[in-house]
């Protein structure tokens, strides 16, 4: 638009330059014909001073014959004087009055002589100041050409001015569509950008009840390390149950059973997260970012599926070597602890991103202000931020695609809760059986079988009633650890899949990105406004000036009406009447001097 209206200024300067060559051209026209009228003037006065030189020549001859004439009367008179003997007398009186009139005529005849040098000399000047008034009317005829074809070439260049001013409206009219086009694709941006900024909110609702319940399960760990603790000073009345372990190994096979499913479908979770990763190269920053924390995750998967097959070995070991068993626990609890400091660590990487999203966000306020100062800089930039503007539109159509195949992946979660439901049904009925086994170690139907030991052995009649007690306690130990094994594992997955719709949630540089794009819309479009207020004006002045264009195409043909009627009249003035006298001047045909349409 810039470029458009510097073109229409550079139009408008030279319509001005032409409207005042037009002018100046008009204006030495009007002088030029002034002067032509006055030589015409000039002319009309040499030739009447010429025919008035010409009747006193005429005259002057006619004097001189006449003179002529009485001179050889006198000779004729003086002869017959002589023949007739007149006296002497006669003869003086003749001879003065011949020598009187001889000096007058003299005289005179000198004095019309000089009349007729000074009025051929007269008439030789008036003859050069006519040549030199022709001469000047020529010139001024082909200067009047001249001024005629740079008036035509004008008139060319108003008529290619014009259409080039047309073309600019059509490019103004073009321009004002993609205005509105953008307008509407800005308004599409904005009502995305809002949803995103509520769904943003609710992402940090979540992430605040989720590191209360990061802060909940921290607690319970501690629990659970006391109970491992507590469990450890028990460790030799351990040894004492291999039928029971092996039931336990049997339930023990099933759960890992369902953590090597677990384990495939976190393996399908790695290659769809891996696919992910591949269609996210629009943003290399982030996605190299997000590829460190899933290559972390991806590790942390790895060492729990090698700490699960190592439990599946050492629980396989167990059937052979149940004293292990309590270094199993101890290997369990330095996993948990493991997947603790895995916790501690993916919580001190959040901070790190946390701290990272602030220095990229002071970033991003320094190149807000420098982009502020570049706003000026023109239309080309312009054009950028709509391309960019394009680009987050697409970011954010890839960003819903994402969260349509999240809530398609929550779809899902009725086959797990059905699954939940039957394996919650299979502890029911495990523990049912405990119950009943403990019900049967607390009420057995043989009573009385340790009787025998009780009078003939008691200490070892003692011990057998302390393994009973500690049977009935590892067994509602084992129960505990069990529900909270279970609690954990609902953690871990409800910590897995927040985390997963973080990372894909977008973060607050689009937000701020938005938020600048939206600032420098509102600028292009009050500067929109402003250039279609100076285009109305521009349409104005066009107008008027086509206006001033019409009133003086009028008076120039009206001028030119005129001038020829005057012409025409000269002419018919000057040679209406054939002039006798072979005196008289000639002048050339009126064709000859042009007509002033050439």
């Amino acid at each position: 638009m810039r470029e458009s209206k510097q073109k229409m200024e550079k139009y408008l300067k030279q319509y001005d330059g032409l409207f005042r060559t037009t002018h100046s051209l008009t204006e030495a026209m009007q002088l030029q014909w002034q002067k032509n009228v006055e030589l015409h003037k000039e002319n009309v006065l040499v030739e009447h001073e010429l025919d008035v030189k010409e009747q006193q020549i005429q005259t002057i001859t006619r004097d001189a014959v006449k003179t002529d004439k009485l001179m050889e009367i006198a000779e004729s008179s003086y002869k017959m004087s002589k023949a007739s003997a007149p006296t002497e007398k006669l003869k003086l009186e003749l001879e003065n009055l011949i020598n009187i009139t001889l000096e007058a005529e003299k005289k005179q005849s000198e004095l019309l002589t000089k009349k007729l040098e000074e009025m051929l000399r007269e008439r030789e000047v008036l003859n050069k100041m006519l040549v030199k008034a022709n001469d000047r009317t020529q010139a001024t005829f082909d200067l009047m050409k001249i001024k005629e074809n740079t008036m035509k070439n004008l008139q060319n260049e108003i008529n290619g001015l014009k259409a080039h001013v047309k073309k600019q409206r059509a490019q103004i009219q073009q321009l004002v569509g993609e205005r509105e086009k953008y307008e509407r694709e800005a308004a599409n941006a904005t009502q995305k950008f809002m949803t995103s900024l509520e769904e943003a909110k609710l992402q940090d609702l979540q992430v605040v009840s989720l590191q209360q319940k990061i802060v909940e399960s921290e607690s319970r760990l501690k629990q659970q390390q006391n109970l491992y603790e507590a469990v450890r000073t028990d460790r030799n009345l351990y040894s004492k149950q291999l039928i029971e372990s092996q039931e336990e190994i049997g339930d023990m096979k099933r759960k890992f059973k369902i953590m090597n499913h677990q384990i495939e479908q976190l393996k399908e979770e790695i290659t769809s997260k891996d696919h992910a990763l591949v269609k996210e190269h629009f943003d290399h920053h982030k996605v190299d970012k997000e590829k460190e924390i899933l290559k972390n995750e991806l590790l942390r998967i790895k060492k729990q599926i090698q700490s699960s097959e190592q439990i599946i070995l050492n629980q396989e070991q167990e059937v052979t070597k149940l004293a292990k068993i309590i270094q199993e626990a101890d290997e369990e609890k330095q996993r948990q602890i493991k997947e603790y400091g895995c916790v501690v660590h993916d919580r001190d990487t959040l901070r790190q991103q946390l701290i990272q999203r602030n220095e990229e966000l002071s970033v991003l306020y320094e190149k807000i202000k420098i982009q502020k100062s570049t706003l000026s800089k023109g239309y080309f930039q312009y054009q950028e931020k709509l391309k960019e503007v394009t680009n987050l539109q697409s970011r954010i159509h890839a960003l819903t695609l994402e969260r349509d195949s999240s809530n398609n992946q929550l779809s899902h979660e009725g086959s797990l809760k059905q699954e939940l439901i039957r394996l919650e049904k299979e502890l029911l009925q495990e523990k049912t059986k405990i119950r009943a086994l403990s019900e049967e170690l607390d009420h057995p139907l043989n009573v009385h079988r340790w009787r025998k030991l009780e009078g003939s052995d008691p200490k070892r009649f003692e011990m057998i009633r302390k393994l009973q007690a500690m049977q009935k306690k590892l067994i509602r130990r084992y129960e505990e650890t069990t529900i909270k094994d279970l609690l954990i594992l609902e953690k871990e997955k409800l910590y897995v899949e927040l985390k997963t719709i973080l990372a894909r949630q977008p973060g607050a540089e689009v937000a701020e990105q938005l938020v600048v794009y939206k600032e420098t819309l509102k600028g292009k479009q009050n500067q929109m406004k402003q250039m279609e207020e100076e285009l109305q004006m521009y349409k104005m002045q066009v107008n008027e000036y086509r206006h001033d264009l019409g009133l003086l195409e009028k008076e120039k043909r009206q001028i030119q009406q005129e001038w020829i009627n005057r012409q025409l009249k000269a002419y018919s003035n000057q040679f209406g009447n054939e002039r006798g006298d072979g005196n008289t001047l000639v002048y050339g045909d009126p064709a000859s001097y042009g007509n002033p349409e050439d």
